[in-house]
């Protein structure tokens, strides 16, 4: 049976593009137990520069304390290949999720004020001096919102989180992100802030009421380069369309000031739009889109080679480079 230190491993629950997951078991005194997910860096990719950012990630994470976040509880070796700890989440990705189709606008618009509850704390946090730790998730998507058959909405994975503490610096003009969530600012390879992060969630709330992100046409970013807005799904109500066209909006300062404004508005639109208790309608959500155990969890924690959703972009420019190529050129994951 293999064993992660003090943790015995239950089953596997996948394999990815860094790293694999497992289901795991901690046992303490007294018949003491729990129930963990461990994170342990493929062998294939343990090298120097992937072994910071993975501890990177275990340390950003390991800050951030929040019912909406999934929490990071020990870290540690298993020979030379480091593994997180992390709280188990009993239930499937949003992304796994949405191959069912899409869900009620309500549920939408729900899961979106919890993940921006997550982002504000995350965007706050500070060190032990109470200096900022300048977070930007940068990959606010639907494989990184995990449900929990209780009704819990949880934002995971800070494995390309912008931070100033991090080891492993994200050199200028480097683009990390998924190019259908991504805020143009971050395209681009300019400064990102939180704000950068509310426009990947407009598009995570766009994607999960209407099947697509605002930016599923290959020119949609471009015409909003030029100026164009965004066109949002014309089923919105116009209510909706109008809380996330401004945090759609091309300049970062036309945005919502930050995820607290903007968990706000969503949760106007939540009491607009959802006439049920959001946990029970979560629920009920769950049981009817994952008949079994296997179903419901197979895509925990980024797992590449069973989402496409999951394939991240990365683009690093040089000063030698040509210009890159228009974003038309580009694929984009919806």
């Amino acid at each position: 049976m293999q064993r992660f230190g003090r943790y015995t491993v239950v089953r596997q629950l996948g394999s990815g593009g860094m790293a694999d997951v497992f289901e795991a078991v901690a046992v303490g005194a007294e018949g003491f137990e729990r129930r963990v997910a461990i994170k342990r860096i493929r062998p294939d990719q343990h090298d120097a520069r992937h072994g910071r950012m993975f501890v990177d990630e275990a340390r950003l994470a390991g800050r951030l304390h929040h019912g909406n976040i999934v929490a990071v509880l020990d870290y540690g070796f298993d020979g030379d290949a480091p593994f997180q700890v992390l709280e188990l989440v009993d239930g499937p990705d949003l992304a796994a999720l949405l191959r069912e189709g899409p869900i009620p606008l309500g549920l939408a618009l729900h899961i979106g004020r919890e993940i921006a509850w997550a982002l504000d704390h995350a965007h706050r946090a500070a060190d032990d001096e109470g200096r900022s730790l300048g977070i930007v998730h940068r990959d606010v998507s639907a494989s990184n919102v995990l449900l929990s058959r209780d009704g819990d909405v949880k934002l995971t994975d800070f494995g390309i989180a912008f931070a100033t503490e991090r080891s492993e610096a994200t050199q200028a003009g480097t683009v990390k992100g998924k190019a259908a969530y991504m805020a143009p600012e971050q395209l681009t390879g300019a400064p990102v802030d939180g704000r950068s992060d509310l426009f990947g969630l407009a598009c995570l709330i766009h994607r999960a009421t209407t099947g697509a992100t605002p930016l599923q046409e290959e020119d949609r970013m471009m015409r909003l380069l030029a100026g164009e807005p965004l066109p949002l799904h014309p089923t919105l109500p116009e209510d909706v369309r109008g809380v996330l066209a401004q945090a759609l909006s091309l300049s970062r300062s036309d945005r919502p000031r930050d995820a607290a404004s903007f968990a706000a508005s969503l949760a106007e639109l939540v009491s607009a739009h959802l006439t049920a208790d959001p946990r029970h309608a979560l629920r009920d959500l769950l049981r009817e889109r994952t008949s079994s155990p296997a179903a419901a969890t197979a895509s925990l924690f980024d797992l590449a080679l069973i989402d496409p959703d999951a394939a991240r972009f990365e683009r690093t420019e040089t000063a030698e480079a040509p210009p890159p190529p228009a974003p038309k050129r580009m694929r984009w994951a919806v």
